[in-house]
This record gives C-alpha cells, sequence and structure tokens, in this order.
C-alpha cells in the first residue's frame, strides 16, 4: 500500500514538473519571438531562428508552437496583457470616461512602440484570406475578447455611467477603433507617434460626447442605430469579436 501511494506521488509529481517545464520553455520561446519581432520583423522570423534564440530544438519547439502565425498569436496576448497592466495603474481611481478611454488607447499606442519598424508586416500577414493571424479570425478569439474585456472595465468604472442603452455594445466599438487608430500608428512617421496620440486624444473627446448625447432621448436612437453596425463587424458564426 505504501509503495502505490508513494508510486503515484512520484507520478504526479512528474507530471508538475513536467508541466512547470513545459511553461518554462513556452516562456523562452514566447520572449524569443517577441524580441525577433522587434528586431528583424515578422518577415524575417523564422520558427528555426527563434528556437535557436530561446535555446530551444527545433523539434521541441514545433510541440509548443507550430508555425510562425502561432508566434502572431503569442505577440497578440503580449500587447494585451501590457495594455492592461498599464492601463489598470493608470486608472486607479481615475472616473472620466474620456480620460479612461485615453488612457486605453495611449497605451496600446506605447505598448505597440518597440514594434514599430516592422508593423507594416504584422498588417500585411494579417490581412491575408483565411490567416489565423488575422484579428478576426477564430484563432484570434480568446486575444481578442481579453482586449473587448479590457475595455469593458475602461466603460464599467466610468462615472458618471455610461448609458445603459449604449453600454453593452461600446466596448466592442471602442475595440473597433482602436484597430482604426492601431492602423493610423503604422503609417505614423511623426516623432513618438505623435500624430497617433493627438488622433487618440481627438477620438477619445468625440466618443465621449457621442455617449453624453447617448443620455438624450432625442439622440439615443440613433447612437444606438451606430452601435449596432458593430454587429455587423463579428467574425462569421455569430458571437462576439
Amino acid at each position: 500500500m505504501l509503495r502505490t501511494m508513494t508510486r503515484g506521488s512520484d507520478d504526479v509529481g512528474g507530471r508538475v514538473a513536467r508541466g512547470a517545464k513545459g511553461e518554462r520553455t513556452r516562456t523562452r520561446l514566447r520572449e524569443a519571438a517577441l524580441t525577433s519581432f522587434r528586431e528583424r520583423g515578422y518577415d524575417a522570423t523564422t520558427m528555426r531562428a527563434v528556437a535557436a534564440d530561446a535555446q530551444v530544438s527545433a523539434g521541441a519547439a514545433y510541440q509548443y508552437l507550430s508555425s510562425k502565425e502561432d508566434l502572431v498569436q503569442e505577440f497578440y496576448a503580449a500587447v494585451v496583457a501590457e495594455q492592461r497592466a498599464r492601463v489598470t495603474a493608470a486608472l486607479d481611481g481615475e472616473r472620466s470616461f474620456e480620460a479612461r478611454l485615453r488612457v486605453a488607447w495611449h497605451a496600446v499606442v506605447h505598448v505597440l512602440a518597440p514594434y514599430h519598424a516592422h508593423a507594416g508586416e504584422f498588417v500585411a500577414v494579417g490581412i491575408r484570406p483565411g490567416t489565423d493571424a488575422n484579428p478576426f479570425s477564430e484563432a484570434s478569439g480568446a486575444t481578442r475578447r481579453d482586449a473587448v474585456a479590457l475595455l469593458e472595465d475602461v466603460v464599467a468604472g466610468a462615472r458618471p455611467a455610461v448609458p445603459s442603452a449604449v453600454r453593452a455594445l461600446l466596448p466592442e466599438a471602442l475595440w473597433l477603433a482602436q484597430l482604426g487608430l492601431t492602423l493610423f500608428w503604422v503609417a505614423d512617421s511623426s516623432p513618438g507617434a505623435r500624430r497617433t496620440h493627438g488622433l487618440v486624444d481627438a477620438a477619445a473627446a468625440l466618443t465621449a460626447r457621442a455617449v453624453r448625447l447617448a443620455r438624450l432621448p432625442v439622440a439615443r436612437p440613433l447612437i444606438v442605430d451606430a452601435l449596432t453596425l458593430v454587429e455587423r463587424a463579428r467574425p462569421a458564426g455569430g458571437g462576439r469579436p
């Protein structure tokens, strides 16, 4: 009986160790991929180079990440995670919807800044028909939902509260607007992305005014109709972006 329990404990310990080792390996691969994207860009990054930089055999690397498009998913997830970290710290005590939105949108521009030299390559791969790297693809679903959830928090913490008539669809609309701002940033050659940051301020102010208008019965139907266009941008098959 004692031998059976000990063997079982060893098996569990082995599985935990292998799981922990696997997560460390995946983390090394992720960090190597992000570094390669910053320094080499998407086009020049290869799975073999990422594996070498992470000190992992190419065969082992493919057990965790099967293609360059998987590396892009890791990139998307890292951007959202860092954006959330920046936003969470900056929004402490901030209640103005406009200010909260500015923080979120400025944050994503700052997070993306180290990748600016090669940003066009990510756009090129992301818009290819059928690619998993497309932000609207099924493969991008988890990261997309995380990004929308962050903007839900931005909306939920605003005071005065965002009108209930627009509260449900607003985060998805804000995410779509964020994609548009990101595309503008890709082509922005101004120092420190000054033009993009200026556009963020203007877009946040305009959005806040639209939200305030939604409190007025005469304007509310127009704002709601505009937000329902978000449903047309949802991925095929329904569900949230």
